[in-house]
């Protein structure tokens, strides 16, 4: 009807003219950056294995890495945790958890290397159950003679919103706190 006379389909070009491109390869390449022309020529080689490391570019990377394994090295063997440390030659290891609105407390005590195995050592500990206001919550005291063997004191409470647990150990007139979060 309107559209009946309409021609719908026509090349853009003749097909007697086919593209001409007047910029070669060779042209290209001749034009191109040192690099370029290495890489195309088979003058660049990757560099592998561990050599990659110790190139002129990498060196950058690889001391960031030195340093950054430097610092977390350092750091672990400075940052002490609190819930362990050793007493007369005791090791002592806190741990405590929350299960079932009750806090449970464990003390592991071993024997380290400069523990006298022929001496048994009258251990007291005294928990602090710390709430989370930083009060005291909950006391307890409580006495075992270590005598060389592993020995483990246990301690069970309620959980009045207990953080952390607090103690202080007595072994042969020596005093030393130790600490553990608690965990949910």
């Amino acid at each position: 009807m309107f559209y009946d006379n309409i021609e719908e389909g026509h090349p853009d070009r003749s097909e007697e003219t086919d593209i001409h491109f007047y910029y070669n390869r060779d042209e290209r390449l001749a034009r191109a950056p040192e690099i370029v022309q290495k890489a195309y020529n088979g003058g660049m080689r990757p560099v592998t294995g561990i050599k990659i490391f110790f190139t002129k570019e990498n060196r950058f990377i690889l001391l960031g890495l030195v340093v950054f394994v430097a610092f977390v090295w350092i750091y672990t063997g400075v940052n002490h945790t609190r819930n362990r440390i050793s007493i007369n030659g005791i090791n002592c290891e806190l741990q405590a958890f929350s299960f079932d609105e009750q806090i449970y407390v464990t003390l592991k005590l071993t024997a380290g290397k400069k523990y006298d195995s022929n001496v048994p050592e009258k251990i007291n500990v005294d928990f602090f159950l710390i709430d989370n206001n930083s009060q005291v919550n909950q006391k307890d005291s409580q006495t075992v003679v270590f005598s060389g063997s592993d020995e483990v004191i246990r301690l069970k409470c309620t959980d009045y919103d207990i953080m952390r647990v607090d103690g202080i150990i007595n072994a042969g007139g020596e005093e030393k706190e130790i600490s553990a979060a608690i965990k949910r």
